[in-house]
C-alpha cells in the first residue's frame, strides 16, 4: 500500500510548488471537519510521497484509524516506526490502533514503549487497559496506581490540610 514515489528513469526531481502543498493540507483538513478520515488519509499519503514528512505520514495513518481502516493504520504505523524510529506519539496511536483490532498484546508492548519515552498519565492508562484486557490484573494494577516510591518526596511530607491551603 504505502510505495515510495521514486521514479529512477526520470532525470531530475519532480518540485511541487509550496501553495499546492498548503492547499492539499487544507483540503484535507475540510475532509477531516467533514468527517471524511478516509479520504483524508490518503491526501496526507499524497503529501509523504511529496514531502516526506513525518508528520503527514503519522496523520495518514491516525485518519485510516480513525476511518476503521485498521489494516492500513498498521501498515502505516509500521512504516513510520521503521523510518523514524520511536517517538511517543506514534506509539500511542499505533497502541491504540491495536488495541482497536483486538491486539492486546501489541497493544501493550507499545504503550510501554511509549511510557518509557515519556512517562505520562496517558501511557500508564492505556498500557493497564491492555493489560486488564490481557487479564494480567496484578501488572494492570501496577501501571495504573503508582507506587509511592515514585512520588515526589515534597507531595509525600505534606499534610492533606496542607494542600487545601495552599491550593
Amino acid at each position: 500500500m504505502l510505495q515510495e514515489s521514486a521514479n529512477p528513469s526520470t532525470p531530475h526531481a519532480f518540485r511541487v510548488p509550496s501553495n499546492e502543498i498548503f492547499a492539499l493540507r487544507k483540503f484535507a483538513e475540510a475532509q477531516i471537519s467533514g468527517g471524511f478520515h478516509a479520504s483524508a488519509s490518503l491526501i496526507f499519503q499524497s503529501l509523504y510521497t511529496l514531502t516526506k514528512s513525518e508528520e503527514d505520514l503519522l496523520c495518514a495513518a491516525i485518519q485510516a484509524r480513525l476511518a476503521r481502516n485498521f489494516a492500513a493504520a498498521r501498515e502505516i504505523f509500521q512504516a513510520i516506526l521503521d523510518r523514524f524510529g520511536n517517538k511517543y506519539s506514534t506509539c500511542m496511536e499505533a497502541g491504540l490502533c491495536e488495541l482497536a483490532i483486538g491486539n492486546n498484546s501489541e497493544a501493550e508492548k507499545l504503550f510501554k514503549r511509549a511510557y518509557s519515552l515519556k512517562e505520562t498519565a496517558y501511557a500508564a492508562l492505556w498500557r493497564g487497559v491492555a493489560l486488564k484486557r490481557l487479564n494480567n490484573f496484578p501488572e494492570a494494577i501496577e501501571a495504573l496506581i503508582p507506587s509511592p516510591i515514585n512520588q515526589n518526596r515534597c507531595a509525600q511530607s505534606r499534610n492533606p490540610i496542607d494542600i487545601m491551603v495552599q491550593g
